[in-house]
């Protein structure tokens, strides 16, 4: 994992240690709008915490694993050599998912919006049906016939 990736994770869990004391205290708990804006940011940044805390146990789990592997006694360094295999896949996944929880949310998440569509049309008429179906067709058979070309 990149340094500037795990920095961005430690900060974060600096974040939530400190979210997590303030809820808290007694001023916090009496400030609703305060209380409410930390609880949502102590939601959010507890998904990221726990991944975080899933690759950080499989680096250690993967360390344990390269000093089994040097053993001399034959079984333990193949039990080692497999489980270097196994958490190293573990480990590409959980530092992709980290990388994943560092997205910050789009500000229009919270927000109390209702979107507006048109109605579908009832019944779509017999020509425009085909005529739309013929492009559809027309299009996959030039995209089919360019990925050959290649």
């Amino acid at each position: 994992m990149k340094s500037t990736i795990r920095n961005n994770l430690e900060h974060t869990r600096d974040r939530f240690q400190e979210v997590s004391g303030l809820l808290s205290e007694p001023e916090i708990i009496s400030d609703q709008a305060r209380f409410r804006d930390l609880s949502k940011e102590y939601a959010r940044l507890e998904p990221v915490i726990k991944l975080f805390g899933d690759y950080e146990r499989i680096e250690k789990d993967l360390l344990a694993a390269e000093e089994m592997s040097h053993d001399p006694d034959s079984e333990r360094a193949r039990n080692g050599a497999r489980t270097i295999g196994w958490r190293w896949r573990s480990g590409r996944t959980a530092g992709a998912n980290c990388r994943k929880s560092l997205i910050p949310p789009d500000p229009h998440d919270d927000a109390d919006m209702f979107s507006k569509s048109a109605p579908a049309p009832a019944v779509m008429k017999p020509r425009s049906l085909s005529a739309t179906c013929s492009k559809c067709i027309r299009s996959m058979q030039r995209h089919r016939a360019g990925r050959l070309k290649s």
